[in-house]
């Protein structure tokens, strides 16, 4: 699962240049004036992209863009903690719950504002970028924000730490001949970020529930197949959770 990853590309408005410089240089990304960027093959397929609007995950093939929008996560929230991940997760205040592969952070950011003690591990350093700035986004509305790691969760899990709960999504896959549900995964697919085999996942699973004090909880395609047999499940309509007791 481990690897080196190429430096991101920063894309920026004038009117954002300070701000993107600064940016840059805290995340270690090649910075580049959008107004000077060619569309040369030297240009990446995917890149953040910061203009007024603010940041985004962007295809340069067809500029589309993409974030994580406070508006869904509002909208997931008006479930409460009927919603399917909370009760995957067992959610009670103060659940602590490492969310290993947080990705654009709509899950992770789900939780912490239904009342957990969320830590957020993503090891794509655009996807981090994008992380980090949706939780400042939201952070007023949390009650205690987010704890937040740049790397593999392999790695974050080498030590004794123990969580209630560890969350594993491994987010996107390579695309299939179906439609993807939306543009963040659309983009994901087509961003040639590799995601964990089943043989890793199965391997990291196993990791986990060597620190979680009441589950694992893996989430998958509601059709995929189960990879080692669960305590429980549950189904939604597109994706379902698998539950390890610890």
């Amino acid at each position: 699962m481990s690897g080196c990853l190429p430096m991101p590309v920063l894309l920026y408005a004038t009117e954002c240049a300070e701000r993107a410089r600064a940016l840059a240089a805290r995340l270690n990304f090649r910075c580049q004036p959008l107004a000077t960027a060619s569309g040369t093959a030297e240009d990446p397929g995917t890149c953040l992209l910061l203009d007024t609007d603010g940041l985004f995950l962007l295809r340069r093939a067809d500029q589309v863009r993409a974030r994580l929008e406070l508006s869904e996560l509002g909208r997931r929230l008006q479930q409460g903690r009927r919603l399917t991940l909370a009760r995957a997760c067992g959610v009670r205040q103060g659940t602590t719950i490492l969310d290993g592969m947080a990705g654009f952070g709509l899950d992770g950011l789900t939780l912490a504002a239904l009342g957990a003690q969320v830590t957020l591990v993503e090891r794509d350093p655009m996807l981090y970028a994008l992380l980090r700035d949706a939780v400042e986004r939201v952070s007023g509305d949390l009650s205690e924000p987010p704890e937040m790691y740049c790397g593999d969760v392999q790695d974050y899990l080498d030590g004794d730490r123990l969580w209630d709960v560890v969350y594993l999504d491994r987010m996107f896959e390579a695309a299939r001949k179906q439609a993807l549900p939306n543009k963040r995964a659309q983009l994901l697919a087509a961003s040639g970020l590799a995601a964990p085999s089943d043989d890793d996942l199965l391997k990291l699973l196993a990791l986990a529930q060597t620190h979680a004090r009441q589950r694992v909880v893996l989430k998958r395609r509601r059709h995929d197949r189960v990879l080692a047999r669960p305590g429980w499940q549950i189904t939604g309509r597109s994706v379902r959770f698998d539950v390890y007791p610890a």
